[in-house]
């Protein structure tokens, strides 16, 4: 490659990297400010969404009309119980959705023996060395954790709450994502 368009490709691949902790920023704080309400606050879906009840897995989600439940196909992969995948209706009509990135995802797993939700955390690998752990939204009577990965791709943010049963993992990667997750009521 000739010297010229090897210098010019570095210096861009140097902005670039300046460029993706602001860009990141933007988008951290675009998703922070759509959060209307913490996780599983009691309210009215709002208008023009639906809800979405999972009476076999104990939660329930409200969501746009535009944003569907992605269909699983087979079971889930261990130790998972139940995935609930929501996704763009244009997007999961597509011959690669399983491929997408949905707005929200809904994990629930058996919480087995585990004492708290942090033992059952690093019983089971999901606390990955450099992970920020934090509180997660507080909901009354219930444990809640949040996970945030170092990594720049996403998803790299998780919540993580738990019921005497179950530890559910939602995982919001957009502004309708993270408003979605606002909206998730769990049982006990």
């Amino acid at each position: 490659m000739h010297a010229t368009v090897r210098a010019a490709l570095s210096a861009t691949r140097r902005d670039m990297r300046s460029f993706v902790p602001i860009l990141l920023g933007a988008f951290v704080a675009a998703g922070c400010a759509a959060e209307a309400q913490a996780p599983g606050a009691p309210g009215p879906a709002a208008p023009g969404w639906q809800r979405y009840t999972s009476a076999s897995f104990g939660f329930s989600v409200d969501h746009p009309a535009d944003v569907v439940l992605l269909p699983e196909t087979g079971q889930p992969a261990a130790p998972s119980l139940h995935r609930a995948r929501f996704m763009q209706k244009d997007v999961a009509a597509g011959a690669f959705a399983d491929r997408e990135i949905p707005e929200l995802t809904i994990e629930v797993f058996a919480r087995g023996q585990a004492a708290s939700l942090q033992a059952w955390l690093e019983a089971n690998g999901r606390l990955p060395a450099g992970a920020a752990i934090e509180p997660g939204p507080p909901l009354p009577g219930l444990e809640t954790v949040a996970v945030r990965l170092r990594q720049a791709l996403a998803p790299n943010e998780f919540v993580y709450v738990a019921t005497k049963g179950r530890i559910y993992r939602l995982t919001a990667v957009s502004g309708t994502g993270k408003r979605m997750l606002a909206s998730v009521q769990v049982r006990d």
